[in-house]
């Protein structure tokens, strides 16, 4: 290196693994529902989805904003909650 010069280092990033996190949050309660899977696969969602509705078993409708993932519209409740495959959703 000559002098007055900054040293210069790569970036090295090794990846260890991943996780699906799903979180809801309910703004005016604070109340906070969060599952963490290891797949990222549509049944994922709609089993968080399902724990969201238990948490609020009295509401009429339940708004959700959300993004544009693959994963993340309502042919994930058609496709699982509502099929004839032996998987099982509890």
């Amino acid at each position: 290196m000559k002098a007055e010069q900054v040293r210069k280092e790569h970036y090295a990033y090794e990846k260890l693994g991943s996780c699906n996190l799903l979180a809801t949050i309910e703004p005016l309660t604070g109340v906070r529902i969060v599952d963490v899977f290891d797949q990222r696969r549509k049944i994922e969602f709609a089993l968080h989805f399902r724990r969201v509705a238990a948490e609020f078993p009295e509401a009429e409708k339940i708004t959700v904003i959300l993004d544009n993932l693959n994963t993340h519209n309502e042919s994930s409740f058609y496709a699982r909650l509502f099929s004839r495959r032996s998987e099982k959703i509890e």
